[in-house]
C-alpha cells in the first residue's frame, strides 16, 4: 500500500507515505491499544492484577478455559505432559486475555458475548 501511495502522491515525503505501510499500521494499532489500556488501567501496576470479566460465559467456565481448554487447542503440548499446570494457558497469556477482556468491556461497552473469551484465547495462542 505504501508503494501505491508513493506513486499516487509523489509530492509527499517518504516518511509520510510509510505511515500507510504494514509497519506504520502496526505502530498505529499499538498506540491505540496503549491508549485503551491507559483508559482502563491508569496505573500500569493494576494490569498485573486484572480480573477478566466473564462476559456472560460464567466465571467457572472462564477459569476452565484458562486452566484446561488450552491443552485441547495445543495438542503438541498436551501430548508431552499430563501435568495440569503445564497444559494451562501460561501466566503471561492469561494476563493478556484478562487485559483484552477488561478493555473490551470498559472501552467498547460489551457486557454479554460468551464466545469472545474463547475467540480471544485462540487468537492469543497464535501470536
Amino acid at each position: 500500500i505504501a508503494s501505491v501511495v508513493r506513486i499516487v502522491h509523489p509530492h509527499l515525503p517518504i516518511d509520510e507515505t510509510d505511515s500507510y505501510s504494514t509497519v506504520g499500521m502496526k505502530k498505529n494499532i499499538e498506540a491505540k491499544w496503549e491508549y485503551a489500556l491507559n483508559a482502563v488501567f491508569p496505573n500500569p501496576s493494576d494490569r498485573e492484577d486484572a480480573i477478566p470479566p466473564d462476559l456472560g460465559l460464567g466465571q467457572e467456565v472462564l477459569n476452565q478455559l484458562i486452566q484446561r481448554d488450552y491443552m485441547e487447542w495445543n495438542t503438541s503440548k498436551s501430548k508431552q505432559s499430563t501435568d495440569v499446570n503445564v497444559n494451562a494457558i501460561p501466566e503471561k497469556g492469561a494476563n493478556s486475555l484478562a487485559l483484552i477482556l477488561c478493555t473490551v468491556q470498559q472501552v467498547l461497552g460489551i457486557e454479554y458475548s460468551p464466545p469472545l473469551p474463547d475467540v480471544a484465547a485462540i487468537l492469543l495462542t497464535h501470536m
